[in-house]
């Protein structure tokens, strides 16, 4: 008997032992406190750690308008003492023959450095249409086959601010070069017999633009992004040339590329933009 006493105990302060590294026996014999390895965080959600820094690609489109009226002007292109009209409305600038154009375009690629910032270059491009009969020849001096396009190329960055997870608004500024030509057909003399005589004249202004845009990140997907967007971007002149082509029985020369210089004028303007976007994110790898 006292052998098996004696086993029993040693048993006891056996597994006593063993268990003392993880309970403690608090004031009350019946309400022990373990210790052991602390639970392992639980994993931080994708929308926390995915999307928010790396190379980002996107793309615009939407409603672009410029101001309807031609920025490159030469009211005083042939002088006084010409037979005709060889200047015209749009040079003039008593003609705004310009409207917007649905399906403009912007892409952007660049990197998100932080959750807050990202910078990068992006190139816009926009065709507008025209009015009051310019492309057809139905307008009152004649102008037919009247199109513009405008290109520009630059630089932005952007912040973000975080809404939510989900829900990222954020603005937008770029500086960049654009380019906006436009060209028309006239028939702006008579030759010596009576007949007419067709000029083909080219627009082209050059400058420096200035595009401001807010939008909001609609996180679709940790690395895909929508949402709408609205912009304007200011362009500020830099160069105006005009040239006009005519016929060689024309009673009037044509001109030569006259660029920034009487009797052109360049005047600033402006481009406004609403639309939607697509943003892919892609985290870049760790070295």
């Amino acid at each position: 008997m006292r052998r098996l006493f004696f086993l029993v105990v040693s048993s006891v302060l056996t597994v006593a032992a063993s268990a003392g590294a993880q309970i403690e026996v608090g004031t009350h014999p019946n309400e022990p406190r373990y210790y052991g390895p602390r639970d392992p965080e639980p994993p931080r959600s994708a929308w926390d750690v995915s999307g928010l820094s790396g190379i980002e690609f996107e793309v615009r489109g939407g409603f672009m308008a410029p101001d309807s009226s031609s920025p490159v002007q030469a009211p005083n292109l042939y002088g006084a003492g010409v037979v005709g009209d060889p200047t015209g409305d749009i040079l003039r600038g008593t003609e705004h023959p310009y409207g917007y154009d649905p399906f403009g375009f912007t892409v952007l690629l660049g990197e998100r450095f932080l959750p807050w910032l990202s910078a990068g270059a992006f190139f816009s491009y926009a065709s507008f249409n025209v009015k009051d009969g310019t492309d057809t020849g139905d307008y009152k001096d004649t102008t037919s086959q009247l199109q513009r396009q405008m290109w520009t190329l630059g630089a932005y960055g952007r912040y973000l601010t975080m809404l939510d997870s989900r829900l990222h608004p954020w603005v937008e500024l770029g500086v960049g070069y654009a380019s906006d030509t436009a060209s028309f057909a006239r028939i702006a003399t008579q030759s010596a017999s009576g007949s007419a005589e067709l000029s083909q004249y080219y627009v082209t202004g050059k400058g420096l633009a200035v595009p401001l845009t807010v939008g909001l990140d609609w996180r679709l997907a940790p690395l895909f992004s929508v949402g709408p967007a609205v912009g304007y971007e200011r362009v500020f002149p830099l160069q105006g040339c005009v040239e006009v082509q005519v016929d060689a029985k024309s009673p009037v020369p044509g001109t030569p590329n006259t660029c920034t210089s009487p009797p052109v004028q360049s005047s600033g303007y402006g481009v406004f933009f609403a639309g939607i976007f697509l943003k892919v994110t892609v985290g870049l790898p760790t070295r």
